[in-house]
């Protein structure tokens, strides 16, 4: 009966430390996808600011075509 235990007790800890090293990589796993998210964001937000960007852009040339046509003979 006491080898039982010994062996029960031993079969125990290990499976409590495979539960902490899971937890620890489920962590892990947490702040990974919460970087990529804040990542994926700060993409968005570039993305979004080039298109902006872009349009006024394209204001600017066609306010200066315009210029220019207007000065033509």
């Amino acid at each position: 009966m006491q080898e039982e235990n010994k062996i029960l007790d031993k079969m125990h800890r290990q499976k409590v430390a495979e539960v902490e090293k899971l937890t620890q990589t489920v962590r892990e796993l947490e702040e990974a996808v919460l970087a990529g998210g804040a990542a994926a964001n700060a993409v968005r937000d570039y993305q979004r600011k080039v298109q902006e960007m872009n349009v006024m852009l394209n204001i600017i040339l066609l306010e200066l075509l315009v210029g220019m046509l207007c000065k033509l003979p």
